[in-house]
């Protein structure tokens, strides 16, 4: 199966995760293909909540200077000495401080002389007076494009931590509920279930959870009423009443079908394929 076969599985197995009906034969799926589903899944819900606050960016610009505004006065002392210009990285650097004007600027990200600010994130270099920078308010509009060009330097360093915060976050209430569940299904209903199934059934419950609480980041999601907020981590009462709806329902078809004996214990197709007679 190639990638195109594979992406086109993962937006498959998206649907299916919405439709609890169809848990029976994603609860067969084996946990490392799981474990990926929910790391792409991730990594799409981040992509589309880029493309939902592209507006947003569009008018940071303006929020900048409305914010700069609002202060009276705003001067910076600018004095800076240096012997030796700092390279970051040393090797092929990105950005360099040279307030010693012995490095000539080369198409660097970000270039600090005494004279000029330069950065290079379009296909064109830019360049803004020092001494601009310094006096903020008399120069609004280039300081807040200088700003909006640093956040979006910083934007993929950012985009790669959120990433894996996230998959932090999601891991562990996949892996609580999961075990939850399989404590009490095997303890105290005595119901013979795998573990695997009830990880499945906990990680594809957690969709709808994914989708709307990442896309939902931009825009100060109060309306997902948060409950709970430790070590960054939030636990929103509606994508969680959502979620446990999803995860008892796609287990009660997935325990009829156990009990019945019409869900496969080990097979090797894919269980996706099945869905629908397929």
């Amino acid at each position: 199966m190639g990638f195109v076969d594979h992406t086109i599985l993962m937006f498959r197995k998206i649907v299916y995760s919405h439709l609890p009906f169809t848990y029976k034969h994603l609860s067969q799926e084996r946990m490392h293909k799981t474990m990926l589903y929910v790391m792409f899944l991730i990594a799409l819900s981040l992509v589309l909540m880029c493309a939902a606050s592209i507006p947003q960016l569009m008018g940071l610009p303006g929020f900048f200077q409305e914010q700069l505004g609002k202060f009276e006065t705003f001067k910076l002392d600018g004095q800076v000495t240096q012997s030796d210009p700092i390279y970051f990285p040393e090797d092929n650097p990105q950005i360099v401080i040279d307030a010693s004007g012995k490095e000539p600027y080369g198409n660097e990200l970000f270039m600090l002389t005494s004279d000029y600010l330069y950065f290079h994130l379009t296909s064109k270099p830019k360049r803004i007076k020092v001494s601009n920078l310094l006096a903020p308010l008399n120069h609004e509009s280039e300081v807040s494009k200088i700003i909006l060009a640093v956040i979006l330097f910083l934007a993929p360093s950012v985009l790669f931590f959120t990433y894996f915060f996230l998959l932090i976050k999601y891991a562990l209430i996949i892996g609580i509920s999961s075990a939850l569940l399989f404590a009490i299904v095997r303890v105290m209903l005595l119901i013979k279930i795998s573990f695997r199934r009830t990880f499945n059934i906990a990680a594809y419950a957690a969709t709808p959870m994914i989708l709307v609480e990442i896309i939902s980041i931009p825009f100060n999601p109060k309306y997902l009423f948060p409950l709970v907020r430790y070590f960054g981590l939030t636990i929103y009462a509606t994508t969680t009443l959502v979620y446990l709806i999803f995860l008892v329902s796609g287990f009660l078809l997935v325990e009829d079908g156990v009990v019945q004996g019409f869900v496969e214990e080990d097979s090797k197709e894919d269980p996706v394929t099945r869905i629908g007679g397929k």
